[in-house]
Protein backbone atom coordinates (compact mmCIF):
# COMPACT_ATOMS: atom_id res chain seq x y z
CA UNK A 1 0.00 0.00 0.00
CA UNK A 2 2.90 2.26 0.87
CA UNK A 3 4.27 1.73 -2.62
CA UNK A 4 1.27 2.58 -4.58
CA UNK A 5 0.85 5.85 -2.39
CA UNK A 6 4.46 6.89 -2.76
CA UNK A 7 4.14 6.08 -6.83
CA UNK A 8 1.09 8.16 -7.05
CA UNK A 9 2.52 10.76 -5.24
CA UNK A 10 5.42 11.02 -7.34
CA UNK A 11 3.49 10.81 -10.66
CA UNK A 12 1.46 13.78 -9.02
CA UNK A 13 3.89 15.62 -7.62
CA UNK A 14 5.80 15.91 -11.11
CA UNK A 15 2.79 16.60 -13.37
CA UNK A 16 1.26 19.42 -10.47
CA UNK A 17 4.97 20.75 -10.36
CA UNK A 18 5.25 21.80 -13.84
CA UNK A 19 7.51 19.42 -15.25
CA UNK A 20 4.63 17.68 -17.26
CA UNK A 21 4.16 14.00 -17.18
CA UNK A 22 7.15 11.88 -16.21
CA UNK A 23 8.71 10.52 -19.91
CA UNK A 24 6.25 7.66 -19.00
CA UNK A 25 7.49 5.79 -22.62
CA UNK A 26 11.03 5.64 -19.93
CA UNK A 27 10.95 1.61 -18.97
CA UNK A 28 11.26 3.30 -15.52
CA UNK A 29 8.38 4.48 -15.50
CA UNK A 30 5.66 2.83 -16.96
CA UNK A 31 7.25 -0.48 -18.84
CA UNK A 32 8.38 -1.61 -15.66
CA UNK A 33 4.53 -3.13 -14.96
CA UNK A 34 4.56 -2.20 -11.67
CA UNK A 35 3.55 1.45 -12.11
CA UNK A 36 0.95 0.56 -14.20
CA UNK A 37 -0.28 -1.66 -12.01
CA UNK A 38 -0.26 1.25 -9.50
CA UNK A 39 -2.00 3.72 -11.97
CA UNK A 40 -4.74 0.97 -12.68
CA UNK A 41 -5.37 0.78 -8.83
CA UNK A 42 -5.31 4.44 -8.07
CA UNK A 43 -7.89 4.71 -11.41
CA UNK A 44 -10.30 1.35 -9.77
CA UNK A 45 -10.02 3.42 -6.64
CA UNK A 46 -11.76 6.24 -8.38
CA UNK A 47 -8.97 8.78 -9.13
CA UNK A 48 -10.37 10.50 -12.05
CA UNK A 49 -7.72 12.25 -13.13
CA UNK A 50 -5.72 9.12 -13.02
CA UNK A 51 -8.38 7.12 -15.02
CA UNK A 52 -7.94 10.14 -17.50
CA UNK A 53 -4.41 9.80 -17.90
CA UNK A 54 -4.33 5.60 -18.38
CA UNK A 55 -6.43 6.61 -21.26
CA UNK A 56 -3.94 9.22 -22.92
CA UNK A 57 -1.32 6.33 -22.56
CA UNK A 58 -3.25 3.79 -24.28
CA UNK A 59 -4.63 6.28 -26.88
CA UNK A 60 -1.32 7.36 -27.78
CA UNK A 61 1.07 4.00 -26.87
CA UNK A 62 2.75 5.32 -24.55
CA UNK A 63 4.84 3.24 -22.11
CA UNK A 64 1.87 0.60 -23.04
CA UNK A 65 0.70 -0.98 -26.40
CA UNK A 66 -1.73 1.68 -28.22
CA UNK A 67 -5.17 0.76 -27.47
CA UNK A 68 -8.16 2.46 -28.66
CA UNK A 69 -10.57 0.24 -26.92
CA UNK A 70 -8.73 0.67 -23.71
CA UNK A 71 -8.43 4.61 -24.04
CA UNK A 72 -12.28 4.48 -24.65
CA UNK A 73 -13.06 2.80 -21.39
CA UNK A 74 -10.72 4.82 -18.95
CA UNK A 75 -11.47 8.02 -20.63
CA UNK A 76 -15.39 6.67 -20.07
CA UNK A 77 -15.30 5.95 -16.31
CA UNK A 78 -12.63 9.59 -16.02
CA UNK A 79 -15.90 11.09 -17.53
CA UNK A 80 -17.90 9.24 -14.99
CA UNK A 81 -15.48 10.66 -12.15
CA UNK A 82 -16.54 14.44 -13.41
CA UNK A 83 -13.00 14.62 -15.14
CA UNK A 84 -12.37 17.19 -17.27
CA UNK A 85 -10.15 15.49 -20.25
CA UNK A 86 -12.51 12.07 -20.54
CA UNK A 87 -15.61 13.90 -21.47
CA UNK A 88 -13.86 16.24 -23.86
CA UNK A 89 -11.60 13.18 -24.86
CA UNK A 90 -14.90 10.65 -25.10
CA UNK A 91 -16.58 13.82 -27.32
CA UNK A 92 -13.78 13.54 -29.60
CA UNK A 93 -13.55 9.39 -29.94
CA UNK A 94 -17.49 9.90 -30.63
CA UNK A 95 -17.03 12.68 -33.19
CA UNK A 96 -14.60 10.81 -35.12
CA UNK A 97 -15.18 7.25 -34.30
CA UNK A 98 -12.21 6.19 -32.45
CA UNK A 99 -12.02 2.96 -30.25
CA UNK A 100 -14.09 1.27 -31.96
CA UNK A 101 -17.20 3.39 -31.43
CA UNK A 102 -19.56 4.54 -34.28
CA UNK A 103 -19.31 8.10 -35.13
CA UNK A 104 -22.09 9.92 -32.99
CA UNK A 105 -22.39 13.61 -32.81
CA UNK A 106 -25.14 13.78 -30.57
CA UNK A 107 -22.80 11.22 -28.14
CA UNK A 108 -20.23 14.07 -28.63
CA UNK A 109 -22.25 16.80 -28.31
CA UNK A 110 -23.30 15.54 -25.37
CA UNK A 111 -19.67 14.69 -24.30
CA UNK A 112 -17.95 18.13 -25.00
CA UNK A 113 -21.05 19.93 -23.58
CA UNK A 114 -20.04 18.17 -20.06
CA UNK A 115 -16.50 19.40 -20.78
CA UNK A 116 -17.56 22.60 -21.20
CA UNK A 117 -19.54 22.43 -17.96
CA UNK A 118 -16.27 21.23 -16.60
CA UNK A 119 -14.49 24.46 -17.79
CA UNK A 120 -12.63 22.99 -21.13
CA UNK A 121 -12.49 25.71 -23.58
CA UNK A 122 -11.99 23.53 -26.53
CA UNK A 123 -14.99 21.28 -25.24
CA UNK A 124 -16.92 24.59 -25.10
CA UNK A 125 -15.73 25.19 -29.29
CA UNK A 126 -16.67 21.74 -29.75
CA UNK A 127 -20.18 21.67 -28.66
CA UNK A 128 -20.88 24.93 -30.14
CA UNK A 129 -19.71 23.61 -33.76
CA UNK A 130 -22.59 20.83 -33.26
CA UNK A 131 -25.41 23.09 -31.46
Amino acid sequence: MKNIFIGISVFLILFLSGCGTPDISDKKYVGDGESLKQLKKACDLNDGFVCSRLGVLYMNGEGVKKNESKAKRYYRKACSLNDKTGCYMLGVFYEYGYGGLEQNHLKAKEYYKKACDLNVSKGCESYEKFR
